[in-house]
């Protein structure tokens, strides 16, 4: 009776309606953001709290900003296609780029969300939920939405801001972290983000019913069960060793685990290690675990190439999953992508005692970075370190260790003295094709020019690098000697001038894209010339150069239909 009287207590609580409406309290992590690790502006924490500009539609720079839009960033010489994906389905791998994690004050069974976007709209792709019983749910996914006809939005205001209210899925278990993720490749500029308010009930509710999808495309019920097979058809498991390779070389890493329970002959197969030469995790970012990682350990002694961005998130996986890993098959690593991979300190030891061979390093918003300088790298030929805490005296060592550098993305590593860097690529990586130093602000003119001894760039990133410093010709001096280049960023380099842009229009045959954002000194005269004479031109970014006409932007995109010219004037 006891138990009795409290259900009904319960239930009548619940039908009270004790319902909680809360804006996001804190941003665990994201994955990229247009502001700066040390500013507010553009950055993931506007996501935060409650919206401060909608309904009104605008570049604010109170509001959460991502960095990529259309597939711009894909068709330049820096672009690293994604390896050991070419199994995985478009359901467990779509297109999504980038993600924010965040947390609400109270814990609630979710029943809506509201998700207020103020400058194009449409970056979110899926929504994921965590659990306290530590599993990740998917809320919501564009895709299902797309195949059910439903609208799950409502346009405001001036009908451009939009109020993002998908229709997520009722579940069982209360959370109160959130994981959004994006893709931009379809918009036709930056997305910005206001808030997000999360409604659930305190108390389960008969709608808190959640049907869960299998993340496999297989049924694991029939395994280990006899199966009658007609006397004159071959059984599979009969299959000679090379045709079930042939077959398993198709699968993706959760259907071979699948698969080598079913007997001895296709575990046998599944060991073998020619299945594991690249192995991308990252699609399963969810599921990957210490025992993830001890089964591949078991199997891969040919790796060539591991990609554990965006795992080890809420401790799923251990510094010494990792580290042992790495110890025992760094050697044999040639590409190796820990992007916002959740691992320690002992890690980043291992990288330089133990993955010597690498060729390809990519470590975003990682840190402990500064462990690196223990040892050397000397076969490196990509490194990735945007947004990590890599001290200057840390890449100086790997910059002059590895000759044969090709490619060196800096960007808003905010303790790197981008100058001093500059100085040691001129003269020990002259064979670097791309550089990014976006947001690094501490370059000036002398480094600068130095980089005009780097005659191979085919891609030069210096946005908002540079501040209240005339170039003072510097800048055509090595667009002069880089006459290779094909994508050019200058945004927020307010002493950008007419000269330059004459010298990017003379010596830049091959440039398909230029960024010139915010450079407020720049004509249209200049802006012409530069449209006649780079006739592979296919990007132009203008917005905010205040001495641009509007007449004249207007007569560019008629009579160059071919570039797509980016012009707004409501950022700042």
């Amino acid at each position: 009776m006891l138990a009795l009287r409290k259900l009904s207590s319960l239930s009548q609580r619940a039908s009270v309606a004790d319902e909680l409406k809360q804006y996001g309290g804190n941003i665990i992590h994201a994955s990229n953001q247009y502001g700066s690790t040390m500013s507010i502006s553009y950055a993931a924490v506007n996501f935060t709290g409650q919206p401060r500009n909608f309904p009104n539609y605008g570049d604010y720079q109170d509001t959460y900003l991502l960095t990529t839009y259309g597939n711009w960033w894909r068709e330049v010489p820096s672009f690293s296609p994604e390896f050991g994906c070419k199994n995985i389905s478009l359901e467990d791998d779509p297109p999504i780029d980038d993600f924010v994690v965040l947390s609400f004050e109270n814990v609630v069974y979710p029943t809506a969300l509201d998700i207020f976007e103020t400058f194009h709209p449409g970056a979110i792709q899926r929504i994921w939920a965590f659990t306290f019983s530590r599993k990740w749910i998917l809320l919501w996914n564009v895709e299902v939405d797309r195949l059910q006809k439903q609208k799950a939005f409502q346009q405001i205001g001036d009908g451009k801001s939009r109020l993002f209210h998908p229709l997520i899925r009722p579940m069982d278990e209360r959370t109160r972290v959130l994981r959004i993720e994006f893709s931009t490749r379809h918009l036709d500029y930056l997305p910005g983000l206001d808030g997000v308010m999360l409604t659930g009930s305190i108390y389960p509710t008969d709608d808190n019913q959640f049907c869960r999808q299998s993340t496999s495309t297989t049924e694991t019920k029939t395994l280990g069960k006899e199966i009658d097979t007609p006397e004159n058809v071959l059984n599979v498991c009969e299959f000679p060793y090379e045709i079930l390779f042939n077959i398993f070389s198709n699968l993706d890493l959760l259907s071979l685990r699948t698969a080598e329970k079913v007997c001895k002959k296709f575990r046998d197969v599944v060991q073998d290690s020619h299945l594991y030469r690249e192995v991308n995790f990252r699609p399963y970012w969810m599921e990957v675990n210490s025992e993830m990682i001890a089964w591949l350990s078991d199997r891969c002694s040919q790796i060539r190439k591991l990609d554990l961005s965006w795992c080890g998130m809420f401790g799923f996986l251990k510094d010494d999953d990792v580290s042992s890993f790495l110890r025992i098959h760094g050697s044999e690593l040639t590409n190796l992508r820990l992007n916002s991979t959740f691992i320690a300190e002992n890690s980043f030891r291992c990288l330089s005692t133990h993955c010597r061979n690498l060729r390809e390093l990519s470590i975003r918003n990682a840190s402990f970075t500064n462990h690196l300088r223990d040892g050397f790298f000397q076969h490196l030929v990509r490194l990735d370190i945007a947004r990590s805490d890599m001290s200057t005296k840390t890449l100086v060592c790997i910059l002059r260790a590895n000759p044969c550098m090709q490619h060196l993305n800096a960007s808003c590593c905010e303790e790197i003295n981008m100058q001093e860097i500059a100085m040691v690529i001129s003269v020990h990586n002259l064979d670097l094709v791309s550089l990014n130093t976006w947001k690094t602000q501490t370059l000036h003119t002398a480094g600068l020019l130095a980089l005009k001894n780097c005659t191979k760039l085919q891609e030069l990133d210096l946005g908002w690098s540079i501040h209240d410093e005339s170039l003072e010709g510097v800048l055509e001096n090595v667009v002069k000697n880089c006459p290779g280049l094909q994508k050019l960023v200058l945004s927020g380099i307010r002493s950008v001038q007419n000269a330059d842009m004459v010298a990017i229009a003379e010596h830049c045959p091959d440039l398909t894209q230029l960024d010139v954002m915010g450079c407020i000194r720049i004509t249209g005269q200049a802006v012409q010339a530069v449209l006649m004479s780079c006739r592979k031109l296919r990007l132009l970014e203008i917005s905010h150069c205040s001495d641009l006409e509007p007449l004249s932007i207007g007569l560019w995109k008629r009579d160059y239909p071919q570039v797509a010219i980016k012009h707004f004037t409501d950022i700042y």
